[in-house]
């Protein structure tokens, strides 16, 4: 299981850090084939700011969690929580803004579900999550 995570993380953050890298370097979307009509329901006019967090955000948390797992840090259950929590409420928002859904939404939602469980999981946190256990 173990395995199975780590490699989620390596690919959902390369993928990020790479995809929110040309979203960046090309804000009109045409490096990886996304037309600006997509942004009509959003704050956004191009890419650009959807890239940045993209990469940073979404990228860096996969890649951090993807580290702290692979040294065996006791925070790696905790970072994969929040990697599974920042790509869910990214896949979210996105299909929020853009009003519309794809095939690759639901396979990186699932991924981060599996993420968030394994994160509960691993850090410790049933018990506050069911209530027993918050102070």
């Amino acid at each position: 299981m173990k395995k199975l995570l780590l490699i989620t993380e390596a690919v959902t953050g390369l993928s990020a850090l790479i995809c929110g890298g040309l979203l960046v370097t090309w804000p009109d979307g045409s490096a990886i084939g996304l037309p600006l009509f997509l942004l009509e329901t959003s704050p956004f006019d191009n890419f650009f700011i959807p890239g940045l967090i993209l990469a940073l955000v979404v990228g860096g948390s996969q890649l951090m969690a993807l580290l702290t797992g692979i040294s065996n840090l006791t925070s790696a259950g905790r970072r994969t929580l929040i990697a599974g929590i920042l790509l869910t409420g990214w896949i979210i928002t996105q299909v929020i803004m853009i009003r519309g859904i794809s095939w690759l939404h639901l396979v990186f939602a699932g991924i981060g579900l599996f993420q968030i469980i394994y994160g509960i999981k691993k850090s410790g946190k049933m018990k506050a999550l069911a209530g027993c256990d918050i102070l």
